[in-house]
């Protein structure tokens, strides 16, 4: 009776010793094999006083950063960019290490920015800005800043067209 007793117990609590030695499958065990992806990538106007009147929040579809500056006074030098990634994980454009929030780089061309994990995978994104809503932006700079105030009397200015990235040679 006894024998049959163990086989019984032994029945039953095999297959339960074997279902608790599974692997743990948790989110936090896949950080390491997706941690070379950015999570988020703006440019906050508190970091980038007289430059941005409004934070400037970017898409990431795919490798490709785009985002749209909202004034036509914001000038795409000279930005520090805010991002977020999994822990431990570097930034990169070309040799120079990227700090959320420190680093100023000029984004008047795409920029190609590269992303590290611990684990050694990389992933390459482009960085892509544009100025208003992809009009071209007309710029007119009157001699010694005469204010235009009638359609009637005439001001010597310059006048200079800025096609917005929308004719490319």
């Amino acid at each position: 009776m006894s024998s049959k007793l163990f086989c019984f117990l032994a029945l039953i609590c095999l297959p339960l010793l074997f279902a608790g030695c599974k692997k743990d499958h948790s989110p936090a065990n896949d950080v390491l094999s997706d941690g070379s992806k950015l999570l988020s990538f703006s440019f906050k106007s508190s970091n980038n006083p007289h430059r941005l009147d409004a934070d400037v929040i970017c898409k990431i579809e795919g490798n490709v950063i785009t985002g749209v500056l909202p004034q036509l006074t914001s000038s795409k030098d000279s930005l520090i960019a805010s991002f977020t990634t999994a822990e431990g994980v570097t930034v990169m454009i070309g040799s120079e290490l990227q700090i959320s929030d420190q680093t100023i780089n000029n984004y008047s061309t795409p920029l190609a920015l590269k992303v590290s994990s611990k684990d050694f995978s990389t992933t390459e994104y482009t960085v892509s800005l544009r100025r208003f809503t992809g009009l071209p932006i007309v710029y007119i700079n009157t001699q010694n800043s005469v204010p235009i105030t009638s359609k009637d009397i005439y001001v010597n200015a310059n006048l200079k067209i800025d096609p917005n990235n929308l004719h490319r040679n």
